[in-house]
């Protein structure tokens, strides 16, 4: 019995890394998709940081 309670802890730890993990490669392809608007000069660097809710500092950062 002890096992099925380990194996099922091991799939919601699982589950829950694949859903940060999708989670996180949406935020990365949505700021990557404002950086290409601001390469492509259809936005300002501060309009793009506000679509994505981050400060120019923090956008400068991450579109590196």
């Amino acid at each position: 019995m002890g096992g099925q309670v380990i194996m099922t802890k091991a799939k919601e730890i699982l589950n829950s890394g694949i859903e940060q993990g999708i989670e996180r490669g949406f935020e990365q392809g949505r700021i990557q998709m404002v950086v290409d608007l601001v390469n492509d000069e259809v936005l300002s660097i501060e309009e793009a940081a506000a679509r994505v809710g981050l400060t120019v500092e923090e956008f400068k950062k991450r579109a590196e």
